[in-house]
């Protein structure tokens, strides 16, 4: 009813990822807490948005959430948050301003709610960072990319009475400035054989650089978004030295990060830092996304290597100039090109 005011003693919105995630703005999620101390049958709550586009009044059926505990919902598909099962999918968007979420318990009674107006009150769209409840109920900002989906929130990346900009313009009062971040480059690229891929990158700098947070996207050459290569997560800790170099690798023993590495032709991919601000991009072949020009696709046993010129590495913002076909030389300088592969010729393996 109008003028009621929340209870928030029993279950609470406790995180809200209303800007999605690093694969797609569309993966959007919410979270609930139990903060009461007994269980709580969620059997007909119902969760609303101002317009009624997101209306979550089903599957609750049978439900019952133990002290502390959390449920995740995630809009479309169990996709949204990777690696963390859905306890609920639903359907409908979250705007990025002049939106509301309103909790309703069986009975009707207004258990929690989240006014933005017409800002949310914390947040941030471009490091998608998530909105998530301190211990005195009041909101901040993550201090992680993609929050913390059914776990404890974190320490917070900063305090925020009026909330970081939805949409780009101008919040409440209270934010504190974003950070800065130096310059990293992507400085090579492999992307056949397979078993070789790698990803390198090169600290110009004179003083080393924690990427805890840094995140890589790619994007291939017919896709409309950019989804994630190496998330967050895999940064997490990491420490890349100066003027040294940091890779990314399928099975190279020498890799700072290994996992499973997918890339191929016509590939586009981004460096971002915490606060989600592109540093470097680079695209190749037909890619659709790439500094000034792309560079070209390499051939297997080929790399795509940044210019090494005069003690540095060449970064005009243009790919097609920095970039160059090398012989591949993970975690050092990068070499003179290697020779031209004409369309007859026959490649040595061994």
């Amino acid at each position: 009813k109008d003028g009621d005011l929340p209870k928030r003693n029993k279950i609470i919105f406790d995180e809200i990822a209303w800007m999605g995630t690093e694969t797609s703005s569309n993966d959007e999620w919410i979270e609930l807490k139990n903060i009461s101390g007994s269980q709580i049958d969620l059997t007909d709550w119902q969760i609303l948005n101002k317009d009624q586009k997101i209306k979550i009044d089903t599957g609750l059926t049978g439900v019952k959430l133990s002290p502390g505990g959390f449920l995740l919902f995630e809009r479309t598909n169990d996709e949204t948050v990777p690696g963390i099962r859905a306890d609920l999918i639903y359907t409908g968007a979250l705007k990025n301003e002049d939106e509301a979420l309103y909790l309703f318990d069986k009975n009707c009674n207004l258990q929690d709610e989240i006014i933005a107006d017409p800002n949310w009150p914390a947040g941030d769209k471009n490091s998608k960072r998530t909105m998530e409840r301190k211990s005195d109920l009041s909101w901040q900002t993550s201090a992680n990319p993609g929050g913390t989906p059914k776990s404890q929130n974190s320490s917070g990346y900063f305090s925020t009475s009026g909330g970081i900009s939805g949409g780009g313009s101008s919040g409440g009062g209270g934010t504190s400035p974003l950070p800065s971040y130096p310059k990293i480059l992507i400085s090579e690229i492999q992307i056949v054989p397979i078993n070789e891929r790698f990803i390198e990158l090169y600290n110009p700098n004179d003083s080393s650089l924690s990427l805890t947070n840094w995140y890589i996207q790619r994007k291939t050459e017919t896709a409309t978004s950019w989804s994630s290569l190496v998330s967050s997560t895999k940064f997490e800790g990491k420490t890349i030295q100066p003027r040294s170099y940091f890779l990314i690798a399928k099975t190279n023993e020498n890799a700072d990060i290994i996992f499973d590495l997918t890339l191929t032709e016509n590939n586009s991919l981004v460096l971002k830092n915490p606060n989600g601000e592109m540093v470097d991009k680079v695209g190749w072949g037909n890619a659709q996304d790439f500094e000034t020009a792309p560079t070209l696709n390499p051939q297997s046993g080929q790399s795509i290597g940044r210019k090494w010129l005069d003690g540095n590495y060449q970064d005009t913002d243009n790919n097609s100039v920095d970039f160059e076909i090398q012989t591949p030389t993970p975690k050092a300088e990068n070499s003179q090109p290697s020779p031209e592969v004409g369309p007859g010729a026959i490649l040595e393996v061994s």
